[in-house]
Order: structure tokens, then C-alpha cells, then sequence
């Protein structure tokens, strides 16, 4: 490129350098917008920024690759959240917190809105990753958000880190909760020739019947409502019963499968109070612990585990913490009930109503735009009965839910999967998550062979993705890394607290399912060496 002449007639050239040069470079499909340098700041290294299309300019992408000296050799593969519909930042976050994403450890990364931009209205908070409208009678958009753009967006990035790395070998990597522990599994499913290997962190595998059992859920609420306060007495009730049984009354339910609780012991003898349940809330709480069932009494979603999780222990106030981290369990999800600033927009907060809930907005969304052919847009929740429906459903199931169980040819391939949810996930039945697991060990060869290639770690406590009165603050990354390139499996994930649920200090080991964390009748809580991963 010509910038001048000197007095003397010399000719200045300036060439540009190998991130701008990516622009000029044959791509295939792929559509370069920019490619440049971005300095150094905020943790990450100086690194190059490729933004662009692929898929004939459907799929919007990003990828951020650090400077070669400074490159891991690894392509790291983010996931998004929800309906996606926003192009996040390609730095490697995958948690909330202060943490710096996996860009400042030497991953190259990349990120997708999936073949979609989401509308910001008040109806979804302002928020595009809420937002369904976009897939009104468009089914090309829906296949996009279900695998195509994922899979577009990954190929596009290894394309763009061969062509900037000068084709030097690497990793492809993918990490992923709730809306992105989705994505991931069907890249296992659909693509996973393109990854080495995945970590999936509640993952919406059976979105269609997440959305059931939370339209079961708004129903049951409608006409048995359940307070906030009542929620706060069923989660002491439950750590009362259950906390000991793993040997240790330290606040946290190790294994909810042994809890044997009913909420209908805690039914008043008399007059409502504060310490009992009237008929109707007891009846509330069975639905919801028990899951949707048709008009025939056959069972058609899991419900949810006494996981003493249920009402965040406290910290449940519909908002957003000092580090970026919502705070969730039933009254966010589904109950309400809990002061919120979502609605005003500000400081100012009024509790979440039953149609505010964040369940509620996303079953909305999804009823409306993305279940049914055709499109039922105007239609309002009590007009669809998804329990009764299911016939109705089976295209949509087909599309976004996770099919594939056996993951044998893992073993061979040298493909590895690391798995991890929260018992007190409120969105992501744990009950349908274990229950998905224990389907692809039975496919897969047995416990020990799918151990091999593909491990489940349950976080007592945890909500969902991360928080909750809980030990939820851990590496998934480094494990599975060294599981693939070293062939290390990981036995525990070390966890430690992060958010203000009174464990600061506390550590432990996390341990892979079925095998659950046991006291060992002595030494302090806080230390791991206190307790051991055994078989329930």
C-alpha cells in the first residue's frame, strides 16, 4: 500500500501484517468484515480480531487469536446461552465472575450468534438471548440455532486459525452451559469430528421437555401459588432431613437421589403459618418436585430433587450480584415472588410476578416461536398444553433435543466429554440429566468404558451453571485438556466458594457420578481431605 512520496521521489510502503492480511485471503464461505490487532488490556495479551459471516452471511462469528509466541495451540469453541442471538465477546469466558476468560491463558477463541440477531422489547427484558421471535415461520433460522450455525461458525474459526497461525497444528476445544452445554452435546452429536473434546455444564439436552415441565409448573402456580417464604421453609426442611446423611451437617445436601423427603409432612394441622404448608402449597410442591404428567397420569417430565437449593438459601433476590451473577433457585424460575430490578430497569426493585419469572420468559418465548408449525405468535401460555401435546412437539424435539446416547467410538478417537450440573438447578431437571447419563453408560459399554471417555460431576448445592448456597467455583477446562493430550482422566474436580453463601474458605472435591462426597468422620469440614468420593 503507497502512503507517500519522499523530496526525493522514494516510495513509503506499508505492509499489512498477517491478522490484516487474513481479509485478503481465500476463506471458502467466509465473509471477513475486520481483522486487526487489539492491544493488550484487561488481562488479555495483544491478540488478532476477526469479525464475519458464513453460511451465504447468515452466521455472524468472532475469533480471537493470540500472537503465534504466545498461542497454546488450542481453539477454544464458546457456547452460548439461551436463545443466543448476540455475538458475545470471544474472549473464553464460559462462568460469571471476575475471572479472565481462557483468551489470557493462549486460547484462540471463537464465538456465534448462531444465525441470529434477538430483539430487545421489554417483553424479554431487553435482553436478545431471551428473545424467541426471530424463528417466526423460519425454520431455516431454527436449524441454525439448533446445530448448523454452531458447526458453520466452528469450521469458519479453524479455517481463520490455520491461515493465521501460518498451519500449525492444534486443539478445537468446546465449552458451554445451560444454552451452551446444549450446543456442545449435539456437536457431539452432529459434529464431532471438528472437536477433540467437550466440557458441557447443565445442559438444556431435553429443551422441549424443560419447557413442558415449566409450563406444568406456571400452571400448577396459577391456582396453588407458593410464597417465597414457604419455599425458604421447604429448603430448611430438606437441609433438616438430609444435610447429615452424607456424615457431615455442614448446610450442603451431598446426594439428593438419598434424600427421601415429601413436602406434604410439613402440611399445617390447623390454620396457615409460617412453619407448615396449607393443603393447596403442599399440593404446589409435590407438582413441582414430581414433574408434568398428561391427563391419563403418565409421566412426561422429570421433576426436580429435594436438593436444599430450593430457595437460594437466602440469597434469592432476582438480581445480579457484585460479580456478574444472577441468583436464581424456584422463586427466579418459576415461583416469583422475589424483589427484582429486571422491570424498572433500575435500582428500584418490585417482586418478579408469575408471568416475569425467567422460566416463564423463555416457555413463552419457545411456545410461541420455536414448538409448534405453524407458528402460534398471538397465542397466550394457558392456550397450549404441552403435557397433552406431545405428538405436537415431536418436530421440535427432533431439532433441539440431544438424541444421541452412544459415545462408544469416544474410546478410540480419543474424544473425551466432561460433564458437570447443579443439584439445585431450577431449569435443568438433575433427575433428567442423571437419567441421561445413566442411558448413554448403558449405551456406551458399561460404567468403566463410558468413564473412559465421557464423566458426569454433580455439584451439591449448585444452581444453575454456577451459585446457589454451594461449592461452585471450579476448573473444567485444565481436566479435560489434560484428559485428551495426556490421557490423565479426571478422578475429582477441586471446588471452592466464590459468592457469599457463608462456605468462604471451604474447598472440596467434586466427584465424578455416580460416587458421591462422604465424610470421613473427622477434621474440619473446610478441608477436603476430609471427606472421600465413594459409591452411594
Amino acid at each position: 500500500m503507497v502512503a507517500g512520496c519522499g523530496g526525493g521521489g522514494t516510495t513509503i510502503i506499508f505492509e499489512p501484517d498477517a491478522c490484516q492480511r487474513l481479509r485478503s485471503q481465500s476463506l471458502g464461505d467466509i465473509v471477513l468484515e475486520q481483522a486487526h490487532h487489539e492491544d493488550a488490556r484487561d488481562g488479555y495479551p495483544r491478540h488478532c480480531l476477526a469479525q464475519g459471516h458464513t453460511l451465504d452471511g447468515r452466521v455472524a462469528f468472532e475469533v480471537r487469536m493470540p500472537q503465534p509466541e504466545d498461542w497454546n495451540s488450542r481453539l477454544l469453541v464458546q457456547g452460548g446461552g439461551g436463545y443466543a442471538g448476540q455475538l458475545d465477546p470471544a474472549l473464553g469466558v464460559y462462568r460469571s465472575g471476575a475471572d479472565a476468560g481462557l483468551l489470557a491463558h493462549g486460547y484462540a477463541v471463537v464465538t456465534t450468534d448462531t444465525g441470529h440477531t434477538g430483539n430487545q422489547t421489554a417483553e424479554v427484558y431487553y435482553q436478545r438471548f431471551l428473545d424467541g421471535s426471530w424463528g417466526l415461520n423460519e425454520p431455516q433460522a431454527e436449524t441454525d440455532f439448533a446445530w448448523r450455525g454452531m458447526r458453520a461458525a466452528t469450521l469458519a474459526a479453524q479455517r481463520i486459525v490455520a491461515a493465521y497461525e501460518d498451519g500449525r497444528s492444534y486443539r478445537t476445544y468446546y465449552v458451554g452451559c445451560s444454552g451452551g452445554g446444549r450446543q456442545g452435546l449435539k456437536m457431539a452429536e452432529r459434529a464431532a469430528e471438528l472437536f477433540d473434546g467437550f466440557v458441557i455444564g447443565d445442559p438444556t439436552f431435553a429443551f422441549t421437555r424443560d419447557m413442558t415441565r415449566m409450563h406444568w409448573n406456571r400452571t400448577t402456580l396459577q391456582v396453588l401459588p407458593l410464597p417465597y417464604a414457604k419455599v425458604r421453609l421447604i429448603e430448611r426442611a430438606v437441609i433438616g432431613r438430609c444435610d447429615a446423611l452424607d456424615g457431615a451437617a455442614d448446610g450442603i445436601v451431598s446426594n439428593p437421589l438419598a434424600c427421601s423427603f415429601n413436602p406434604f409432612e410439613l402440611q399445617c394441622s390447623g390454620a396457615d403459618a409460617p412453619n407448615c404448608l396449607t393443603p393447596d402449597e403442599a399440593v404446589a410442591a409435590f407438582r413441582i418436585y414430581s414433574g408434568a404428567q398428561d391427563s391419563a397420569g403418565h409421566q412426561i417430565t422429570f421433576g426436580l430433587p429435594a436438593s436444599g437449593a430450593e430457595a437460594c438459601s437466602g440469597l434469592c433476590d432476582g438480581s445480579v450480584d457484585g460479580n456478574g451473577h444472577f441468583r436464581e433457585g424456584w422463586p427466579w424460575w418459576f415461583t416469583g415472588g422475589v424483589p427484582s430490578g429486571l422491570d424498572t430497569g433500575d435500582e428500584t426493585k418490585i417482586p418478579l410476578t408469575l408471568d416475569r419469572t425467567f422460566g416463564f420468559v423463555l416457555m413463552d418465548q419457545f411456545l410461541r416461536y420455536l414448538a409448534y408449525t405453524p407458528d402460534r405468535p398471538d397465542a397466550t401460555w394457558y392456550q397450549f398444553d404441552p403435557a397433552n401435546q406431545i405428538a405436537g412437539l415431536d418436530a421440535a424435539r427432533a431439532l433441539y433435543d440431544v438424541q444421541r446416547v452412544d459415545f462408544s467410538d469416544f474410546r478410540t478417537s480419543g474424544k473425551r466429554v466432561l460433564m458437570y450440573s447443579g443439584w439445585g438447578d431450577a431449569f435443568v431437571s438433575p433427575l433428567g440429566l442423571v437419567d441421561y447419563y445413566d442411558r448413554v453408560t448403558r449405551a456406551s459399554g458399561g460404567t468403566a468404558a463410558t468413564q473412559s471417555m465421557f464423566r458426569l460431576f454433580m455439584v451439591p448445592g449448585m444452581q444453575h451453571c454456577e451459585g446457589g448456597k454451594a461449592l461452585d467455583y471450579f476448573d473444567a477446562v485444565t481436566p479435560l485438556v489434560r484428559w485428551v493430550e495426556d490421557g490423565v482422566a479426571p478422578d475429582t474436580l477441586r471446588a471452592s466458594n466464590r459468592y457469599e453463601t457463608g462456605f468462604i474458605g471451604r474447598e472440596r472435591d467434586l466427584c465424578p457420578y455416580p460416587k458421591v462426597s462422604v465424610y470421613r468422620g473427622s477434621g474440619s469440614f473446610d478441608d477436603p481431605a476430609s471427606f472421600a468420593c465413594r459409591a452411594p
